[in-house]
């Protein structure tokens, strides 16, 4: 069975950043952690996440959208991006069997 960690494209931290933004965005469908807050999770270098998500968003794994602050009082500053998987590589993920229906 195909799965996040068998592509073979892809190094074991860009799977490590895949696995963990699609862990994230099972529920909601998309997450928005931080390049920090991933990298201290996965014990990662910030500039590995930084190179693996340029990459998952190239090869067309996700979809990254910046989010800015726009609360009343705010200055309209950036907050972390929101990160998806694409709908192409969500459906190949269920068509391979690599997504459980049970949530995992």
């Amino acid at each position: 069975m195909e799965t996040i960690y068998s592509i073979k494209k892809l190094s074991p931290a860009q799977k490590m950043v895949l696995g963990n933004i699609y862990n994230r965005s099972k529920i909601n469908g998309y997450c928005y952690p931080s390049i920090r807050q991933l990298a201290d999770e996965l014990g990662l270098a910030v500039d590995t996440v930084v190179r693996s998500i340029k990459l998952l968003k190239k090869l067309g794994y996700i979809n990254v959208i910046a989010r800015y602050n726009t609360n009343y009082n705010s200055n309209g500053g950036r907050q972390s991006n929101i990160y998806e998987l694409t709908a192409e590589f969500r459906q190949k993920l269920t068509q391979k069997g690599a997504v459980k229906k049970n949530g995992g």
